[in-house]
C-alpha cells in the first residue's frame, strides 16, 4: 500500500515538473522574439543623459520594429550580443565599461527604467526613450 502511494506521489511530482518546465520554455520563447519590421514608418525621440547631466535629443525615423535595431541602424549605439540580448557599450561615441568603472547605459521608456532590453522593446510611434549614464 505504501509503495502505491509513493508511486502516485512521484507521478504527481513528475507531472507538475514537466508542466512547469513546459510553461517556462513557452514564456522564454515568447519573450525572446524581437519585434520585426512591419514596413510602417515610425518616429520616436531618444534622450541621452551623459555623466555631467547634460542631455542630447535625437529624433529617429525608422521602419524597424524595435528600439535597439533602429538605434544600431542610426549608429547612435554600439554594443555586444549577450545571452540576455544587446548590452549597450557606447552611446553617441561615449563608451562605458561596467567592469572597469562601474557605470553602464540605463535604458528608459519615458521616465521609467525599462523592464525589457532595447532589442525587445517595440517602438511606439511618437514615443520617448532614454539612455542614461548610470
Amino acid at each position: 500500500m505504501n509503495c502505491r502511494k509513493s508511486f502516485a506521489n512521484l507521478r504527481r511530482v513528475l507531472g507538475m515538473t514537466v508542466l512547469i518546465v513546459a510553461m517556462v520554455l513557452s514564456m522564454s520563447a515568447c519573450g525572446a522574439k524581437k519585434p520585426e519590421s512591419d514596413g510602417t514608418e515610425k518616429t520616436f525621440e531618444l534622450i541621452v543623459t551623459y555623466e555631467d547631466g547634460k542631455e542630447e535629443s535625437f529624433t529617429v525615423t525608422t521602419t524597424r520594429g524595435n528600439v535597439g535595431d533602429a538605434l544600431l541602424d542610426e549608429g547612435i549605439i554600439a554594443g555586444e550580443k549577450k545571452s540576455f540580448g544587446l548590452y549597450i557599450t557606447s552611446v553617441n561615441g561615449v563608451e562605458l565599461d561596467y567592469k572597469k568603472d562601474g557605470h553602464y547605459w540605463g535604458f528608459y521608456i519615458g521616465d521609467e527604467q525599462a523592464m525589457t532590453g532595447v532589442e525587445l522593446t517595440e517602438i511606439t510611434d511618437g514615443g520617448v526613450y532614454g539612455l542614461r549614464y548610470e
